[in-house]
């Protein structure tokens, strides 16, 4: 086993084969120890894969040519129901959690964000995943080095959600990568930077990185075992996600991929669309759709890239075991960090380069990918931002309006309704009792098996 010091050499062999000249600078103006901890912190990256792969992957990814609208034979149309099953498939619920809840002004997990009366984001989909209980497929939830810790504390705490019949054994939380940072613009030997004079920075490597963390941590022979058939990925941070949709679920299960999507609004919606370039299925990014494919029209007036992506996907087993020798491709993320200058010893804010990678890049590895369109209204409120649109208040302002919809409105215009669960099934008792709280004259109305502290 080599010694601290061989693997530190190593490290310093490594920076130098990979033109880290300033940061090789720096460090040999520490002092030992603050050498050596900077060192352990580098010797951890897979320095090596992240200049002769990653890098050149970020620099030849361009965006799309030659695209033609997704073949309208894919899509289906189907108005979601609950987690029944009424498939053969066993599905693993996957959550892709491996951020903070930074943007929206929370120093937290983005699962833990508080939502109201200290209900948080896991509060909400947690529960929508019981048909695990039924089928036995594990709750895969990738979180990342960023969020690891607090978000296995906050299941804890929760008991692992045993008020809704689950336990520790129905989960299985995984670490995605991590990357650090890079100088801008990104050339092919860009400068690594630090966190703090002693930390390189590092950040979660994309939501793609959910395929590499799969085999990182030999995820798919354990859902083999389980008898677990597909995975249902999604994002944390939609709060009308139906996790395993059975609808869904036996829409797609004939196909490698099936993905969610609803119609976009307007030409200018911000929002990836589903299409093709060069005969393979793709998401167009909307930055990557020019003006006039963005508001191109077919022959009764509908917009031809309209099928909007939600980061709701479904993927076989057996897909997923093909992608084990599939490099990811990598993107380049210009966005502007807190980093420690190594020349004037200060913290900075820079415009900084972060390789990121797309859970939806893979589609185009797939023989037969599958569309279902559902309704906005009914699972479409993101939460990216502390305020105005796609913030809290309008996601609740959504749940509220999808739950209206579903037990009637009459006598409930002021009324807030914040969830219901266990909605399958007792929907005329559950309509009768919200009509009847309603008419009591309750302001916000919730059907919980469990109200939170």
């Amino acid at each position: 086993m080599a010694t601290a010091d061989e693997n530190y050499e190593a490290t310093i062999a490594l920076l130098t084969t990979h033109g880290q000249t300033d940061l090789l600078s720096y460090i040999s103006s520490l002092d030992n120890e603050g050498r050596r901890t900077l060192l352990s912190s580098l010797s951890t990256m897979s320095i090596s894969e992240i200049f002769a792969n990653h890098v050149p992957s970020a620099l030849n990814s361009k965006a799309p040519t030659n695209i033609t609208h997704f073949p309208s034979t894919n899509v289906t149309t189907s108005e979601s129901k609950s987690t029944e099953t009424t498939t053969s498939q066993v599905v693993s619920p996957c959550i892709m959690a491996g951020g903070a809840g930074t943007r929206l002004g929370f120093p937290g997990p983005k699962g833990c964000y508080p939502l109201i009366r200290n209900k948080r984001l896991y509060d909400f989909l947690i529960p929508r995943c019981d048909v695990c209980l039924v089928t036995g497929a594990p709750i895969l939830i990738m979180t990342s080095p960023v969020n690891h810790a607090e978000t296995t504390a906050w299941f804890e705490k929760r008991s692992w959600y045993s008020s809704h019949g689950f336990s520790s054994s129905n989960f299985i939380l995984f670490q995605q990568d991590t990357l650090p940072s890079l100088s801008s613009p990104l050339t092919s030997s860009p400068q690594i930077l630090l966190q703090n004079p002693t930390t390189p920075t590092s950040s979660p490597n994309g939501n793609g990185g959910i395929f590499t963390s799969l085999f990182t941590h030999s995820l798919l022979p354990l859902l083999t075992q389980k008898n677990v058939t597909a995975l249902h990925v999604f994002g944390i941070d939609n709060l009308l996600t139906i996790p395993c949709d059975s609808t869904f679920i036996s829409s797609v299960s004939s196909s490698d991929v099936g993905n969610k999507i609803i119609r976009k609004d307007y030409p200018e919606e911000k929002i990836g669309v589903m299409a093709q370039s060069d005969g393979s299925n793709i998401v167009v990014e909307y930055s990557d759709l020019s003006e006039e494919d963005k508001n191109l029209k077919d022959g009764e007036g509908n917009l031809v890239y309209s099928l909007g992506n939600i980061c709701s996907h479904y993927f076989s087993v057996g897909f997923l075991s093909r992608l084990e020798k599939v490099k990811p491709t990598y993107h380049i993320a210009n966005k502007k960090i807190e980093v420690y200058d190594i020349k004037s010893k200060e913290i900075k804010e820079v415009e900084a380069v972060k390789l990121e990678t797309f859970v939806f890049d893979v589609f185009k590895e797939a023989t037969s990918v599958e569309v279902v369109e559902v309704q906005r209204e009914a699972e479409f409120a993101p939460i990216k931002n502390k305020e105005g649109k796609d913030s809290r208040d309008s996601a609740l302002g959504l749940l509220t309006a999808m739950w209206k919809g579903r037990v009637g409105t009459e006598g409930l215009e002021e009324v807030e309704i914040l969830d219901i669960e266990g909605w399958s099934g007792n929907e005329d008792k559950i309509r009768a009792s919200v009509q009847k709280r309603a008419s009591s004259g309750e302001k916000i109305i919730t059907v919980w098996t469990q109200e939170w502290e």
